[in-house]
């Protein structure tokens, strides 16, 4: 009876220690996790500042909903992305503690974007934070 108890505790343990966050680059590798970022006005966020550049630093023509801006820009970068949505946090009643026009104030959204755990270091790089291993079915995919 107390083999049985030890070998079903050491399963739930095991099983806790799989789903828990892993904060290291080594042990994300070859695993998908979701990254996430809140970008910020006046086109200064890496994907809208390669845009620019390539487009004789002009904002015309630019599209309100910039997911397949982001999805570019990162298959650029050499990320392959599984997943990517914006999560609009006015509409859940988010308001900003202070009104706030300038450049490096965050524009209301989070983007988060799913990539495989290889990815993760460079994603850090370029202002995304870790969220976890969430399964697609977790976000909405």
């Amino acid at each position: 009876m107390k083999g049985i108890f030890k070998a079903a505790m050491g399963i739930e343990l095991a099983s806790i220690l799989a789903c828990a966050p892993v904060e290291s680059g080594d042990n994300e590798t070859g695993r998908e996790v979701w990254m996430a970022m809140r970008p910020v006005n006046c086109m200064g966020n890496l994907w809208q500042q390669d845009w620019l550049a390539g487009n004789n630093y002009s904002s015309e023509g630019y599209p309100q909903d910039d997911t397949e801006i982001v999805r570019s820009y990162l298959s650029s970068q050499d990320i392959q992305v599984g997943g990517l949505f914006l999560k609009n946090l006015f509409e859940e009643g988010w308001q900003q503690p202070i009104e706030c026009r300038t450049c490096d104030c965050q524009r209301g959204d989070i983007l988060y974007v799913l990539v495989n755990g290889n990815d993760s270091e460079k994603m850090r790089e370029m202002g995304f934070d870790y969220t976890g291993f969430l399964t697609r079915e977790d976000m909405g995919f």
